[in-house]
Parts: C-alpha cells; structure tokens; sequence
C-alpha cells in the first residue's frame, strides 16, 4: 500500500475500536509527513500554489518547503478533518501530537530531525491539539479547563500529555499532581523547556538543549 493510503485504513480502524468500545483509550501511530516527503501525497496532489515559496533563494529548500507542505496538508489537515468528520457526534476527545519537529535545511543541515549537537529549535516544536467530537465531549473540557488550555498554549509539552489523560479518564486532579505533575487543564507555570536531540537508538550522545 502507498504511504499516503495507509492513514485512510488507520482512520476506519480507530472508528471502528471506539463504536465498539466506546469507553476505551486508541493509540494511532500515523504515518504523517515523515520524509522522504514526496511519497506522503499523491503526485497529483496540488492544493495551493506552486509558487508559495518562490521567494525562497535556495533552490533545494524551496522544493523541500513544497513537498513538505504537501505531506502536511495531506497527512495533518486532510486526515484531521476526515477523523473528526467521522467522529463527530460521537462522544469521544482527540489529542493530536508529534514525537519531533522537521528542519527544512535550516542552517545548512541535511538531517530533518535528531541532529546531535546544536539542533533548530523547529526540530523539537511539535503541535499539541484538543479536539471534542460531540456537545457532551465538548462541556467535559469545559468543565476541565479550556481556559487553562488555551492559556497554556504555546507553553506546553509533551510531559503535561499523561497526567492529562488521567484526568480525561476521570481521575482526580488532586491525586493525579503529585505524581505525574501538571495537566494541560491547569495552568502551566513559566519555565525553561529543554528538549534532547540525538539518536534515539543510543547509537551516539544525546544531548540537552534549551528550547526557550
């Protein structure tokens, strides 16, 4: 199967675990727009301007930019209004999340992600995204904070994700603090995020940077 069906299949699986189960926790690993990026749409797939980057000097760049965006809009924005389509009205909430940002020859380096020593900061900006699909999902966040996760945008990470699901799952936020910390529900407060870069295979160093 093309790489870019094989979140389509994905998408009929997870729809089909939560009408069967409809009190239960799905993990989707999907494919997104992982590189090589070309292979994540279909080749005829164009739905903006060609010429979006034109301004970009950089020959290479502009046409990693393109195919990258193109993966994005096929395999972010296409599957995410697919997903909830078919979700809405049932009583079900999304979090959507990445595992690392993508470079685009930020600087001159090739590798899009997991550079060992000084890496972009695009690579360890990931989206972190709530999605409710029914009116009773949406008074849960509601009644959870979505104050405090709109306040917190922009400030989160992926440490705040396990406590938060412990509290969708109706754990109480009192006993979930202390030892799994914060939730998105509650505000963050300010601090230095850091994130590590390097072979996640331990096959060289992993370094520490500062994100903020």
């Amino acid at each position: 199967m093309p790489d870019h069906l094989i979140d389509d299949v994905l998408i009929d699986e997870v729809v089909g675990w939560i009408a069967e189960r409809p009190r239960t926790f799905s993990y989707l690993l999907k494919m997104g727009a992982h590189f090589p990026y070309a292979e994540k749409h279909p080749a005829d797939f164009r739905p903006f301007d060609a010429g979006r980057f034109a301004s970009e000097s950089d020959p290479r760049r502009r046409q990693k930019l393109t195919e990258y965006c193109l993966a994005m809009s096929w395999g972010c924005d296409r599957f995410l209004e697919r997903l909830l389509t078919r979700l809405e009205g049932t009583d079900a909430i999304v979090v959507y999340t990445s595992d690392h940002g993508q470079s685009i020859l930020e600087g001159g380096i090739e590798a899009t992600h997991g550079v060992y020593r000084n890496p972009p900061r695009s690579q360890a900006n990931v989206p972190i995204m709530i999605f409710a699909t029914s009116e009773a999902a949406r008074r849960r966040l509601d009644e959870r904070g979505r104050v405090a996760v709109e306040a917190n945008r922009d400030r989160a990470s992926h440490f705040e994700l396990f406590a938060t699901f412990l509290e969708l799952m109706g754990y109480d936020r009192a006993a979930v603090a202390p030892h799994y910390g914060s939730s998105l529900f509650a505000p963050l407060p300010l601090r230095k995020r850091r994130f590590f870069s390097g072979d996640p295979f331990q096959r060289q160093g992993r370094a520490l940077n500062d994100f903020d």
